[in-house]
Order: C-alpha cells, then structure tokens, then sequence
C-alpha cells in the first residue's frame, strides 16, 4: 500500500508533491475549507488535521467546514449552551472532534458529542490516558443501543476487526507507519508525528520508494516484533492483535481496555459473518 503523506500546510510542498494522497497540518481552522482547494490541486486530500488547542465553544467555524474530512483536535466541549451552535453544524458532517486522553471529562464529553450526532474520539497521549474510563467509553459505543456518531479509538476496529490481518487503532491518530508518513516543509520523512518533531528524519520524499525498502523502516514498521522475544508483557496478552505492543510502558493498566476491545471486535465481527441474505419473491 503506497503511504498516505502527512504534511504541513505549504503550498511549494504541496506543488512538489503529484498524485499523492494527503492529510494536511494546520492550527487555523479557518484554513480547512482552502486545504481541500489548495492541496487536492494536484493530490488527494484524506483529511485536515486541524490543532486548536482551544473549546469547540470558542471556535469559529469557517464556511464549507461541513464538507471537508477534518480531525480536529480542541481542548474541551466548552459551555454547552455556546458550543450547540457549532454541534449543530457539525452533525452529520465528515469532521470528527478529538478530546485529549489527559483531561478526565473528555470521555464523557466524547459521549455527548456522539449522542447529539457530532463523530468524536478520545486523542490518546501515551502515559497520559485514563485507562478506566476509556474502557467504559467502548462498553458504550459497542454494546449501546442508543443511536449516535462514530467514537474512535475503537470505531475501526470494531468496524473491520479479521484475526489474521494487521489492525492498529493507533492509525486514527495518523500514528502507523505502516499507512502514513509524516513530512517536513523541507520534504524531509519521519515515521512519525513524534520523531519529526525529534528531528528524527529517514529520508526525503522524492525517494519514499527507496525508504520502504529500508531496514530501518522495517523494524519500525513493526515495533512490537521484539516483544515476542521475550516471555513477558505485551507476549503474554492475548489482545496484542489490537495493541501491537504501542502501549507497553502502561501495562498492566492497558491490558483490561484491550482484551475488552478484542472480545468487542470478535463479536461485530461473528456479526459480519452470520448476515444472511434473504430470498425474496
């Protein structure tokens, strides 16, 4: 599977790149509905990765925003009473709303979202997540018979869990270098959000063929392989199918969040299987 970019928002980037599919950084919220002119010119825009830092409350929604696949990222709901406004124009629309892991209300704000139609998630900082409270946040989205949006981490796995395939939740944050690539306004490539920050740099992207094929890449494509090396930790939990050993400095606090996501996503997915198509006269 040819990578999905992750990149700031520059327009000589943008003109470099022909053909490529796109998520696009930006704090400016404003700047979204551009985006989906600008950077699809001559690519795919996937999605806007939109870091506001402040309440859905305190934004101010550009026109079009309805249309545009946006992950934005805000600190909290706000006060429900001035946030409504922008509920509602979110409802329904391709933007899912991400709170941090870090603030203890975030989970339950992600249900209200959901129930009042807005698609939310829980953006997880590693050492930073409520593990309790993140597991109550999946028994509602998978065993809740109330109809709502979509909540992530867990969404996608419930939605296409096979035990035989890869599945990483960790993709919905755009952290799987398996599926994104994350570049400097200088074309430079990092395998993640976090080691481009670092200054952490592989290669350049006018050679991202020539990157896959590196050992490197490799071994960070698949971080949890040394895991099994060893009879311990992440070896010894069955639900590393939905892990893939990203959370080993949180065990053994991760693994009941885990396992129960791996019991859900077994179960939607004998669902998948048992549908039957009915003959009709």
């Amino acid at each position: 599977m040819r990578p999905i970019l992750v990149c700031p928002d520059d327009r000589g980037l943008f003109a470099s790149l022909v053909g490529r599919d796109l998520v696009v950084r930006t704090g400016d919220i404003a700047a979204v509905p551009r985006l989906a002119r600008v950077a699809a010119a001559h690519n795919r825009l996937c999605c806007a990765w939109c870091e506001t830092g402040v309440p859905l409350s305190a934004l101010e929604l550009p026109a079009g925003i309805e249309a545009v696949p946006t992950a934005l990222q805000v600190s909290e709901i706000g006060p429900l009473a001035e946030a409504l406004p922008r509920i509602r124009r979110l409802k329904g629309s391709p933007v899912r709303v991400f709170l941090p892991s870090e603030r203890a209300e975030s989970y339950a704000q992600a249900r209200v979202l959901a129930s009042l139609g807005v698609h939310a998630g829980i953006w997880l900082t590693p050492g930073r997540i409520d593990w309790d409270r993140l597991d109550d946040l999946l028994h509602y989205a998978a065993y809740g018979k109330l109809e709502r949006a979509s909540i992530e981490p867990f969404e996608k796995a419930l939605a296409t869990y096979e035990p035989e395939e890869r599945c990483d939740p960790m993709a919905v944050f755009f952290d799987d270098p398996c599926r994104y690539l994350h570049l400097a306004a200088d074309g430079r490539v990092a395998l993640s959000r976090q080691e481009l920050e670092a200054g952490e740099f592989l290669g350049r992207v006018d050679a991202v063929e020539e990157l896959l094929a590196d050992p490197r890449y490799r071994r960070r494509a698949n971080p949890y392989g040394e895991s099994f090396l060893r009879f311990e930790g992440c070896s010894l939990c069955a639900a590393w199918r939905v892990c893939q050993g990203r959370h080993q400095a949180d065990l053994p606090a991760c693994r009941g969040f885990f396992e129960n996501l791996l019991e859900a996503a077994d179960m939607f997915k004998r669902k998948r299987a048992a549908k039957v198509a009915l003959w009709r006269a």
